[in-house]
């Protein structure tokens, strides 16, 4: 859910902003370009929470604080204040992703993965693409 989320504000961000706010589209342009800098907040953040919190946390905590974030851009009365929730909903939602890799692909192995890996992983590659563990 978390990676069609994310997917949603980046590819629909800028179309919401300009349809449902009449934003100019230079200024809608923000939500995507924000989008890119709340993601590696995000992600580099979640490596740091995931050291001290154990997953059920993260995700709970990191889902929550994104829902909050889409329903204040579902009411936004202005851009700045839409733009301001869409990266609150995707740096809490990137914050997430290391750990929801982590527990679909590697958890469930005798070998954990290192989770700086993970998070560098996330961090380069695109939410769509898999890639296999090498053992």
């Amino acid at each position: 859910a978390a990676f069609v989320i994310e997917g949603g504000i980046e590819n629909w961000g800028a179309l919401f902003l300009e349809r449902e706010l009449d934003a100019e589209p230079g200024v809608s342009a923000l939500a995507p370009a924000s989008f890119g800098a709340a993601m590696m907040l995000g992600r580099l953040s979640g490596q740091w929470l995931e050291q001290r919190l154990d997953d059920t946390r993260l995700l709970m905590g990191s889902f929550a604080v994104a829902l909050v974030g889409l329903v204040v851009v579902a009411l936004a009365p202005s851009v700045p204040v839409a733009v301001a929730a869409f990266c609150n909903a995707n740096a809490a939602l990137a914050a997430a992703m290391p750990a929801c890799v982590c527990d679909c692909c590697w958890r469930s192995s005798a070998k954990a993965l290192n989770p700086s890996a993970t998070t560098r992983k996330t961090a380069i590659a695109p939410t769509s693409q898999r890639s296999r563990r090498a053992d």
